[in-house]
């Protein structure tokens, strides 16, 4: 709780007695309820619907570091759809759970780099889109802010230049497709190094595990049909 005294009336402004937090706001029946605004050393917490000591719904959190939280609270946590702005101009843009950035959303990063996709306990995890300010793109699986899983890394569009394979712990691992010069190399890949090349005919099937075997077709297309799936999906 907030707060360790009641009031009546409409609107007030109140010591809380707590980390010298104020309260200036709406009350019914004796509890906040309505809008207002708590302060306290470092944060302001506004918001349309305090109820019981609580921040529920819309509200706008700021934080002396710069950090400013719009969007929607359950009990002083954000939670739901969200935005959250830090000093140095990074944005994120999307869901929270618990107080932790969760589920899907956007984020812009400082240094011009972006991600979309799904988020866990505020890492990189599970699918989503990372672009590089430079130009270069990888599509697909994440884990704690690293590729782990399968995905495409696209270094170049024009001309091509792309890998496609599987990713353990941020390192290639497992086999991987080379697209370079109008060309496809199959490379079989431990802690990002080259153990073997399997070529075009090889038998690609028995280089997957058993949980890889559904993105075996990507292995078995040609160079033209993978650089127009590419094209079509990444950019």
């Amino acid at each position: 709780h907030l707060f360790d005294s009641k009031l009546s009336g409409i609107v007030y402004f109140y010591n809380c007695g707590l980390n010298n937090s104020t309260y200036i706001g709406e009350y019914n029946n004796n509890i906040p309820k309505g809008y207002g605004i708590y302060s306290r050393q470092g944060l302001k917490l506004e918001g349309l619907n305090w109820n019981k000591n609580y921040l529920n719904d819309i509200g706008i959190a700021v934080w002396d570091n710069g950090e400013i939280y719009e969007g929607q609270f359950k009990e002083n946590l954000r939670e739901g759809l969200g935005t959250y702005r830090w000093e140095d101009g990074a944005i994120y843009m999307g869901n929270f759970e618990n107080n932790q950035i969760n589920g899907y959303g956007c984020m812009n990063f400082a240094n011009g780099n972006n991600y979309e996709g799904e988020f866990k306990d505020g890492y990189l995890w599970g699918w989503g889109r990372f672009n590089w300010e430079d130009g270069k793109c990888y599509f697909g699986n994440y884990s704690k802010n690293k590729k782990d899983g399968f995905g495409i890394f696209i270094s170049s569009y024009e001309p091509l230049k792309a890998l496609i394979g599987f990713w353990e712990n941020g390192k290639q691992n497992g086999l991987v497709v080379n697209l370079v010069n109008g060309y496809s190399k199959y490379f079989f890949y431990q802690n990002s190094k080259k153990i073997t090349e399997i070529g075009f005919l090889g038998d690609i099937c028995r280089y997957l595990r058993p949980s890889q075997m559904k993105y075996k077709h990507f292995f078995k297309r040609s160079y033209h049909e993978l650089e127009n799936f590419i094209k079509t999906k990444t950019k």
